[in-house]
């Protein structure tokens, strides 16, 4: 924390004047408004995150509406520093984005944008690999760049682990909220157990729970187990094993969604949620 015990982000949104703006943070599946109102014609917004949360460190996200449609939402990371943003595009791209005295968050910005370009390419490859056969001279082209840029993705997913800071966990656990586990795979059974594997084993749990994608990764895990995997035992064995990771308020959190998914989403696996153990697992 800074040596005032608080935490002030700046924004500078003039290309936004009149809109309604929005600023969150998250603790689980509890999304809290720290901010909100019109934004003024200088644009200027002062967000002070210790007045609704303090020593809050993980995600906050800034929704712009136009009426009832939303034209901007930016993940900010919250380090306990004080810093500024500068956005005056009104459909602004990450390259629009200025950030002052915030370099976790141009990290994230960079992270990004490499992951992405990476997922496009590998894209784009894919689809050039399904337009020609195997005999015709332009598929092996395509089909080596195609290979190479699962690769690359590979690579830099094991780049992030090694990084061992709240960005790269973050962009781990975004990536995997869209089901772009640690590769890239084709075969929807091969895809199903590389992000099951993923959220249990390499997820760093805390940062889910200050992420914004809580509800999402959970929910993903519950659909992968019971609609493709449907191993039972496999879902029982990952379920302890996250539950001991986790510190007793995660912990509750987690067990209280997973039951809820289970019985609400999950129509005919009662058999589920029956079978998970009512207290904490033990070792």
């Amino acid at each position: 924390m800074n040596n005032s015990d608080t935490e002030n982000i700046k924004l500078y949104l003039s290309g936004f004047s009149g809109k309604t703006y929005y600023f969150v943070i998250y603790q689980g599946e509890n999304c809290i408004t720290i901010s909100q109102g019109s934004i003024p014609e200088n644009g200027r917004i002062m967000i002070d995150v210790s007045r609704k949360c303090s020593n809050y460190q993980g995600m906050g996200r800034l929704f712009v509406y136009d009426q009832a449609c939303v034209v901007v939402g930016l993940d900010v990371y919250i380090s306990g520093n004080n810093c500024s943003i500068h956005c005056k595009s009104l459909q602004p791209s990450k390259n629009d984005i200025i950030y002052r005295d915030a370099k976790e968050n141009e990290r994230l910005n960079e992270l990004s944008q490499i992951h992405s370009s990476i997922v496009n390419r590998y894209l784009a490859m894919q689809m050039a690999v399904s337009a020609f056969s195997k005999d015709d001279k332009n598929y092996s082209i395509f089909n080596t760049e195609r290979i190479r840029q699962q690769k690359k993705y590979q690579s830099f997913q094991i780049q992030l682990e090694k990084n061992n800071d709240y960005v790269s966990k973050f962009l781990q656990i975004d990536n995997v909220s869209r089901e772009q586990g640690t590769q890239l795979l084709e075969c929807e059974n091969d895809k199903a157990r590389n992000n099951v594997a993923c959220i249990t084993d390499h997820l760093d749990w805390n940062v889910l729970y200050t992420s914004g994608r809580w509800m999402a990764v959970i929910d993903l895990w519950i659909r992968l187990h019971t609609t493709i995997l449907k191993d039972q035992k496999r879902f029982n064995s990952d379920y302890k094993k996250i539950s001991l990771k986790l510190e007793s308020k995660l912990y509750n959190s987690f067990r209280k969604r997973t039951l809820y998914n289970l019985k609400n989403y999950q129509l005919g696996n009662e058999k589920w949620y029956k079978a998970l153990p009512k207290n904490k697992p033990n070792k």
